[in-house]
């Protein structure tokens, strides 16, 4: 990002007379929002940088620690992270989903004999919920997400179960990764999940992992794969950080 600096030059003797301003419009330097005011002392070989920080922390981030039921693997041409699905919301939904489906179980074996047909077809649609739920509920139990990141490819996929969100990318295709918050709400509930995503070179925005319950986890995963692909890390509009 070009940022607008001005340059203070002097010569010894230092007086007003001697200064001289240059204003630069061209001084790169990647963190947003920065304003540098570079100031020479031309004897004493001396630089000071005075900046206006507009809220950015100008001390070096710390790397973030291993996050609950994230694990990592270095090996010598790649790296593998891998989340576990389970958690709280997971007993949540197998009561659920078990309790669906002993309805749905009693509402057919009760159901006579007699029933139009409108009656026996139109509950097939809760069957095919109850199906969704209680698959997801065994996916929930048993599935991780892999991520394995080499110099040539970043392939996401989710076993042992079944699920959407496989993919394979080239890995120099991949300019930048952020984390984002996503809210889902319905009738008295609120629930925040975290996604992680890739801008790629042709600025393409892709979803690489969704469903994350802590902003540590999807930031970790971002962090990891920035640093091994060596992707100098850049402030996204509307990411989380």
């Amino acid at each position: 990002m070009a940022l607008n600096s001005e340059v203070y030059i002097f010569s010894k003797p230092l007086s007003n007379d001697s200064k001289h301003t240059i204003h630069i419009n061209t001084l790169q330097n990647k963190m947003v929002g920065i304003n540098h005011q570079i100031i020479y002392f031309g004897w004493q070989q001396h630089i000071s940088y005075f900046t206006d920080l507009k809220g950015i922390n100008m001390k070096e981030q710390m790397d973030l620690g291993l996050p609950d039921k994230i694990d990592i693997h270095h090996f010598a041409d790649h790296i593998h992270i891998s989340r576990k699905w389970f958690g709280a919301s997971t007993l949540f939904l197998i009561v659920f989903a078990a309790f669906w489906d002993i309805f749905l179980f009693s509402f057919y074996s009760n159901m006579s004999t007699e029933s139009d047909i409108f009656t026996k077809l139109f509950p097939l649609i809760h069957v095919a919920v109850g199906i969704g739920i209680t698959y997801f509920a065994i996916a929930s139990c048993f599935n991780k997400s892999n991520i394995f990141v080499s110099k040539q490819t970043l392939e996401i996929n989710h076993k042992p179960f079944p699920w959407v969100g496989n993919k394979t990318l080239k890995s120099y295709e991949l300019k930048q990764l952020y984390t984002k918050e996503k809210i889902s709400t319905s009738n008295n509930s609120t629930r925040v999940t975290y996604e992680v995503h890739a801008i790629m070179n042709k600025g393409k925005n892709t979803k690489l992992l969704s469903g994350l319950e802590s902003s540590e986890q999807a930031l970790y995963i971002e962090q990891e794969i920035e640093k091994y692909l060596q992707i100098q890390d850049i402030r996204v509009k509307g990411e989380i950080s």
